[in-house]
C-alpha cells in the first residue's frame, strides 16, 4: 500500500513539472513576440522610373516693346495675352483727357461688377493661391498686375462700346487710334529681357530672386515715347536651362528630348541644342507650341527626361550590400541553377590531403566585362574563410580571398530572410528599378524587408 502511494505521488510531480515547463515556454514566447520589433514588408511590383534633369529655364522669344507716339490717357482694345492682327487696333490715346473723364463718369454711374467680372477675379485669386512660392516673390507682382488689368478692362470695354457716342460728343480728333504694325501676341509687361540673345546669357540671368517686371497698362497719363505694350511674334521660342558638365555628357548626343513643363501640365518632345560659354553649359529647347500660355512668363520649371527604365520597383531602403566571392564556373558543379557543389581541399600538419564537398547557393552568375569569362558569385559568409577550392577532375585550385560587393534585398516568402542579389538599372531618391526575369533574383509580388539594415541573412521572420 505504501509503495502504491509513493508511486502515485511520483507520477503527480512529473506532471506538474512538465506543465510548468510548457507554461514557462509559452510565457517566454509571448514575451519575445511582444518585445520583438515588427519588420515592415514591401511587395515587389513591376513599374518604371525616369532619370531626368530638373531646373528653372529662362524663356527667350521674338518680342518688341512698342512706344507711345502721343502723350495722353490710353484705352486698350486687346486683352492681355490675345493675338492682334496686322493693322489691328490696339489702343487709343486721349490727348486732351476729355474722353477719359467721360468714361470715368460713365463707370461711376454703373458702379457694379457683373457675375463674369467676379468670376474672373475669383479665378485669378485661386490661381495665385495654388501656384504661390515663398522663394519667388514675383507671384505677388503678377497678381497685382493681373488685378489692375482686370479693373482697367472695364474702362476699355466702355470705351469700345461707346466710341461712336464719344466721337459724336467730343469730336473725332479727341483721341488717336494706334494700330499694330505686325501680327503678334499683346502683353502689357516689360522686364528688360526683351531682345536678349543666347550669347548674352550669364549665370546671373537665371537668378529669379532679383527678377522684376513692370506693368505697362496704367490708368495714369503716359508721355510720348513711353512703353505701352509688348508685342510677341507667335513663332518658335526657346527655353534655356543651365546644366552641369555631367548632365551635358548624358544628353549631348541627343537631337530631341522629352520635356515636362509646369509639373507635367505640358509634356512635349522638342529639338535641343547645346552651347558652352564662360565655362557653363546650356541646353536650348526649341518650342513650337504653348507660347500664349507662357507669354507673360520669363521663367519656367523644366524637367528633361534623360532615360526611363522598366523593371521591378523596390524602395532604396530595402537594398543592402554584401561581400561575395567571384568564382569561375569550372570550379562548381551540379545540375541545379540556384545551388552548386564546391570541393574544398585541406591539408593537416602531417601533409595528409583531404577533400570535402559543400553545397552552396548561387547569389548571381554572369560574364565579366573585362575578361569575358563566366563566373558564379557565392556569399562570403556561406563559405569557410580562406578556403582552398579544387576544380573538379583537375589538379587546379583557387584560394578564396578577393571579394566583390553586390547589392541585394532580403526576401521573406518562406518565413526567413533570404538575401537575394539584384541588378540595378536606375534609381531616384526614393526607389530603384532592378532587372526583371533575372536568374536567381527577385520576382514580381515577392515580399521583401522594407529596411534591409534591420535584419540579417537567414533570420527567422515568422
Amino acid at each position: 500500500m505504501a509503495e502504491e502511494t509513493k508511486k502515485k505521488s511520483f507520477h503527480f510531480n512529473i506532471g506538474i513539472i512538465a506543465f510548468l515547463m510548457i507554461f514557462i515556454y509559452i510565457i517566454g514566447h509571448l514575451i519575445l513576440s511582444v518585445s520583438k520589433e515588427e519588420l515592415a514588408v514591401y511587395q515587389v511590383v513591376q513599374s518604371q522610373i525616369h532619370e531626368s534633369i530638373r531646373g528653372t529655364g529662362i524663356i527667350l522669344r521674338d518680342e518688341t516693346i512698342v512706344k507711345c507716339e502721343n502723350a495722353g490717357y490710353l484705352n486698350y482694345y486687346v486683352n492681355d495675352g490675345e493675338i492682334v492682327a496686322k493693322h489691328g487696333l490696339v489702343y487709343t490715346c486721349d490727348r486732351t483727357g476729355e474722353a477719359h473723364e467721360y468714361i470715368s463718369h460713365f463707370l461711376e454711374q454703373k458702379n457694379k461688377l457683373t457675375a463674369s467680372d467676379y468670376s474672373e477675379i475669383k479665378d485669378l485669386l485661386e490661381n495665385f493661391e495654388e501656384n504661390y512660392k515663398d522663394s519667388d516673390f514675383s507671384y505677388v507682382y503678377d497678381l497685382k498686375y493681373q488685378l489692375e488689368n482686370q479693373a482697367l478692362k472695364l474702362g476699355d470695354a466702355a470705351m469700345a462700346d461707346y466710341m461712336d457716342e464719344i466721337e459724336a460728343e467730343l469730336g473725332s480728333g479727341s483721341f488717336v487710334k494706334s494700330y499694330s504694325k505686325s501680327q503678334g501676341i499683346v502683353t502689357y509687361v516689360q522686364d528688360g529681357y526683351e531682345g536678349m540673345t543666347l550669347e548674352e546669357l550669364t549665370p546671373e540671368s537665371f537668378n529669379t530672386t532679383v527678377y522684376e517686371k513692370k506693368n505697362l497698362k496704367t490708368a495714369d497719363a503716359v508721355g510720348e515715347g513711353d512703353s505701352v505694350y509688348r508685342l510677341t511674334k507667335n513663332t518658335d521660342w526657346n527655353i534655356v536651362i543651365s546644366i552641369t558638365a555631367k548632365e551635358y555628357a548624358k544628353i549631348k548626343d541627343r537631337s530631341k528630348v522629352t520635356v515636362h513643363l509646369h509639373d507635367d501640365e505640358f509634356t512635349v518632345t522638342c529639338p535641343v541644342e547645346f552651347i558652352h560659354q564662360s565655362g557653363q553649359y546650356y541646353a536650348v529647347l526649341t518650342m513650337t507650341n504653348y507660347l500664349p500660355h507662357f507669354v507673360n512668363d520669363r521663367y519656367v520649371d523644366v524637367e528633361v527626361e534623360v532615360r526611363a527604365e522598366d523593371g521591378l520597383k523596390i524602395p532604396n531602403t530595402s537594398i543592402v550590400e554584401k561581400e561575395f566571392y567571384k568564382i569561375p564556373k569550372a570550379y562548381l558543379t551540379g545540375r541545379y541553377s540556384a545551388r552548386k557543389t564546391m570541393v574544398i581541399k585541406s591539408q593537416d600538419s602531417k601533409g595528409n590531403v583531404t577533400f570535402q564537398t559543400m553545397d552552396v547557393d548561387i547569389g548571381k552568375e554572369g560574364k565579366d566585362s573585362e575578361d569575358g569569362k563566366e563566373y558564379y558569385y557565392i556569399l562570403k559568409e556561406d563559405v569557410p574563410e580562406h578556403a582552398l577550392i579544387s576544380m573538379a577532375d583537375s589538379s587546379e585550385t583557387m584560394l578564396l580571398k578577393d571579394t566583390v560587393s553586390l547589392p541585394g534585398v532580403y526576401v521573406i516568402n518562406r518565413g526567413y530572410a533570404d538575401f537575394t542579389c539584384v541588378d540595378i538599372l536606375l534609381e531616384n531618391k526614393d526607389y530603384t528599378i532592378v532587372r526583371s526575369n533575372m536568374k536567381n533574383s527577385i520576382e514580381q509580388f515577392d515580399r521583401i524587408i522594407l529596411n534591409g539594415s534591420t535584419t540579417e541573412n537567414n533570420a527567422i521572420i515568422y
